[in-house]
């Protein structure tokens, strides 16, 4: 844990709502000194979120524009991974 890590439950669940609305999660220093984290959902053709793409940095040789970008690439990166999974009905017949 860092001074930055988010341990109150309110608080983790606004944290949780601005990553629903944003569509993207980003950690600046939460877990560790220094180091800032973005991560994007995969969804499957369901709704369900199957897997995730993101990616690490030192959070100080990472400017404004240039996370954007990042996760602008990252949430490409998933999308592209989203049309590459298989359609999966399952049926409950034994």
């Amino acid at each position: 844990f860092t001074s930055k890590s988010i341990v109150d439950v309110k608080q983790f669940k606004t944290a949780l709502d601005e990553v629903r609305q944003q569509g993207y999660a980003l950690d600046e220093g939460g877990a560790f000194d220094g180091l800032s984290g973005i991560a994007v959902p995969v969804w499957n053709a369901s709704g369900q979120v199957v897997a995730g793409v993101g990616v690490s940095f030192i959070t100080n040789v990472v400017d404004n524009d240039e996370m954007k970008t990042i996760i602008e690439f990252i949430k490409e990166a998933a999308r592209k991974i989203e049309t590459q999974l298989p359609v999966i009905t399952h049926t409950n017949k034994i």
